[in-house]
């Protein structure tokens, strides 16, 4: 899972990865973004990476039901 940060966000791109022997094939899925609200509060964004080939909208698919874990876990403000 890359990812990058400066003071008051961290970036974190969601990968499948598939190896065949030494090589390994990285699929990034989408990014979670953490970002610092104040106040003791943390910001959280999600967005999928789009595609159209067929076998990543298999691996999206799981990465969206992650998404809707991670959601259920968190209070959200309207």
């Amino acid at each position: 899972m890359p990812w990058e940060s400066d003071g008051t966000t961290l970036s974190m791109a969601v990968t499948a990865v598939k190896s065949d022997g030494w090589a390994i094939e990285h699929t990034n899925l989408g990014t979670i973004r953490l970002i610092d609200a104040g106040r003791e509060h943390t910001e959280v964004a999600i967005a999928a990476e789009p595609s159209e080939d067929p076998e990543h909208q298999k691996l999206a698919a799981l990465f969206e039901r992650f998404v809707r874990q991670v959601q259920s876990r968190f209070h959200v403000e309207s």
